[in-house]
C-alpha cells in the first residue's frame, strides 16, 4: 500500500495522499468496484496510473512557535504527508480487458505498487521494434513501436544531452534492420553509426556537396545570391547557369560523352586553362568544378547589356566566393542514388551553410515525393535534425513547403518523416501538428512544454508535468506507434553511436598531459 485516494475530479485525474513522496513517473495501480445501474451489476475495475505530481506537506499546520520552540529530546515529531497527483492511464475491466478510464476513482481507495503483470497487459507488445523497457526496467516490460504507424510521421523532442541523437540511432538503425531504407539529414556530422548486427555495410555516409550540373538552375541562383533584394542579379545569374547548362548537355548528346567530358570539351574550345602549377594541386572533380565556374563567368562576362553591366562584375564576385567556401562536386552521384533497402544513408551536411543546407534538404524531400509518388523507390523514412533550421515559425523558404508538402501527400505512398528538436517552440504548429506520433524527452523550458502540449492534442497538462524531471534516456512515447496509451520508456542505450556525445574533457587533458604532447602549435 502507497497511499490512498483523496479526491477524484475527473476518470483522468486523481487526487491522493502518501506518508512518503513518490517519485515522478512511478507507475501505481488501485482497484475498486463500481455499480453499474444501467445494467444493474456491479463491475470489478483496476487502473493504472502514473504520479505526475507530489509535494511534502505537515500533516497538521505548524504554526510558528513551533520553528520557535523546537521539540524537546524524546517528542514525537509531527506526522507528515505528501499530497500527489495522479494521471490515470488505462482501466482493467474484469480482468483482461483494458480501456480509457471511464469512472472517477473513488475516494479512500487504496493505492498500490503496479505489478509488472499488469503494465504488459496495458503495454503488451506481439510485433514491432524494440525501442526500450517500461520504466522502471526492472518490472521487465519490453516497450516496441509499430513501423508501420510511422505514416503519420514522429517527432522527437528534447534538451540538449536528453537523448535525441541516441534515440534516433535506435530507431533508425532496428527499422533498417527489418529492410526500412531510411534517409538521415545529418547537420552537425555526428551520425557515424556502426549498426547492433556489426554489418557497417548497412550505413551509407555521403558528404552533402552541390553539383552544379545536376540542380535546377533557379535554384542554384538562388543559392549563391540568397539576398531577397538582388532580383535583377538573380535572373541574369539564372539565365548564365541555365545557358552553360544546355550548352554541356547539347555537347555530351551530339558527341555521345559523359557531362564531365563535355564540360572539358567546351573549356577546351573556349581557350579555358587552370594554371598548370594549381591544377597539379588539385584534384581531377577539383578541376572540372574550376572550368565549370570558368565557363559561367566567361558568359556573364559576354553580357552586352550597358545596364546590366555594373551589376555583373557583383555578380562574378559572388560567383567567385561561392564555389571558394562551398563543398562543390562534378562528378558524385545525387545522395538519393545510394539509397538502398535496409540501408541507413546519412546525408553529412555539416560543412554547408545553414540557407545551403535548407536548399540542399528542399532538393531531396521533393526528389523524395517524386520518386514515391512515381513508385521508383520503395517506402522511405525521412529524419530530419535540428528542425527548427527548416520549420521555424519565423521561416519563410521553400523547403518548409516542401516538408509540409511531405508530411501531408508523403503517407499515402510510404513517405515516413521522422522531425528532431531540441526547440519545439520555435516549429511552426501548422506544419508539425501533420505530425501524430511523439517522443518527448526531458524539457525544461515551460515554452517548450506549452509547445509541445499544442502540438499533441492529447498530452495532458498533468501529463506534462513529468517532462521536466526526466532522467536522460527516458521518454514520454505517444502515439500510434505504441498503442492506444502512452508510456514512459527508458529508451536502450545504442552502443554503435559514439559521436553526439559530450567530449569526455579531463580524460583528454590528462592524455596530453601524460604524453607532453602540445596542445598548441604556434607555426
Amino acid at each position: 500500500m502507497l497511499g490512498f485516494i483523496v479526491e477524484s475530479r475527473s476518470p483522468r485525474v486523481s487526487y491522493g495522499v502518501s506518508t512518503v513522496p513518490l517519485p515522478l513517473g512511478e507507475y501505481v495501480s488501485a482497484s475498486y468496484t463500481v455499480d453499474d445501474r444501467v445494467r444493474g451489476v456491479t463491475i470489478q475495475r483496476r487502473v493504472l496510473a502514473v504520479v505526475s505530481n507530489a509535494g511534502f506537506v505537515h500533516a497538521i499546520p505548524q504554526s510558528v512557535i513551533k520553528y520557535l520552540n523546537p521539540n524537546q529530546a524524546g517528542q514525537a515529531s509531527a506526522p507528515k504527508l505528501s499530497p500527489m497527483t495522479l494521471y490515470v492511464i488505462a482501466e482493467i475491466v474484469e480482468g483482461t480487458r483494458v480501456e480509457p478510464p471511464r469512472y472517477p476513482i473513488p475516494p479512500d481507495t487504496v493505492i498500490d505498487s503496479a505489478s509488472g503483470n499488469l503494465l504488459s497487459l496495458v503495454y503488451s507488445a506481439p510485433g514491432g521494434v524494440r525501442l526500450g523497457m517500461l520504466s522502471p526496467s526492472s518490472l521487465g516490460v519490453e516497450i516496441k513501436i509499430n513501423p508501420d504507424k510511422l505514416v503519420k510521421h514522429l517527432l522527437i523532442a528534447g534538451a540538449t544531452g536528453s537523448g535525441k541523437s541516441n534515440t534516433v540511432a535506435v530507431i533508425a538503425d532496428r527499422i533498417s534492420a527489418i529492410g526500412a531504407p531510411v534517409v538521415v539529414f545529418d547537420v552537425h556530422g555526428e551520425y557515424d553509426i556502426i549498426p547492433e548486427d556489426g554489418d557497417s555495410s548497412r550505413v551509407v555516409k555521403v558528404q552533402a556537396k552541390i553539383n552544379p550540373m545536376r540542380m535546377p538552375p533557379r535554384i542554384l541562383a538562388l543559392i549563391i545570391i540568397p539576398e531577397p533584394q538582388a532580383r535583377r542579379q538573380r535572373r541574369i545569374l539564372y539565365k548564365a547557369i541555365k545557358d552553360v547548362k544546355e550548352e554541356v548537355d547539347r555537347e555530351a548528346q551530339s558527341k555521345g560523352i559523359k557531362l564531365e567530358q563535355a564540360i572539358e570539351s567546351i573549356a577546351e574550345k573556349r581557350g579555358v586553362k587552370i594554371d598548370e602549377l594549381e591544377e597539379r594541386s588539385l584534384s581531377y572533380d577539383e578541376a572540372l568544378a574550376e572550368k565549370y565556374k570558368a565557363l559561367l563567368i566567361r558568359k556573364l562576362e559576354g553580357i552586352s547589356d550597358a545596364k546590366d553591366k555594373t551589376r555583373v562584375e557583383t555578380i562574378i564576385d559572388k560567383v567567385e566566393e561561392f564555389f571558394e567556401i562551398t563543398p562543390i562536386t562534378m562528378l558524385e552521384d545525387p545522395p538519393l542514388n545510394y539509397l538502398e533497402l535496409g540501408k541507413i544513408l546519412v546525408v553529412d551536411a555539416s560543412t554547408l551553410t545553414d540557407d545551403q543546407r535548407r536548399w540542399m534538404l528542399k532538393i531531396i524531400v521533393d526528389e523524395l515525393l517524386l520518386k514515391l509518388k512515381s513508385k521508383s523507390i520503395k517506402p522511405v523514412v525521412l529524419v530530419v535534425e535540428e528542425a527548427p533550421l527548416f520549420l521555424s515559425i519565423e521561416l519563410n523558404h521553400p523547403v518548409k513547403q516542401s516538408l509540409q508538402r511531405f508530411a501531408r501527400e508523403g503517407r499515402k505512398f510510404g513517405g515516413c518523416l521522422i522531425v528532431v528538436s531540441q526547440r519545439p517552440r520555435s516549429l511552426d504548429v501548422n506544419v508539425v501538428s501533420q505530425l501524430q506520433n511523439f517522443i518527448f524527452l526531458r524539457m525544461v523550458q515551460e515554452e517548450d512544454i506549452r509547445a509541445v502540449m499544442n502540438i499533441a492534442d492529447n498530452l495532458d497538462e498533468n501529463l506534462a508535468r513529468i517532462i521536466p524531471s526526466l532522467p536522460d534516456g527516458r521518454g514520454l512515447v505517444m502515439g500510434e506507434i505504441i498503442g492506444r496509451f502512452p508510456a514512459l520508456v527508458d529508451i536502450d542505450l545504442h552502443k554503435g553511436k559514439k559521436a553526439g556525445a559530450a567530449p569526455k574533457l579531463t580524460e583528454t587533458w590528462s592524455e596530453y598531459k601524460s604524453k607532453k604532447m602540445p596542445v598548441f602549435d604556434i607555426e
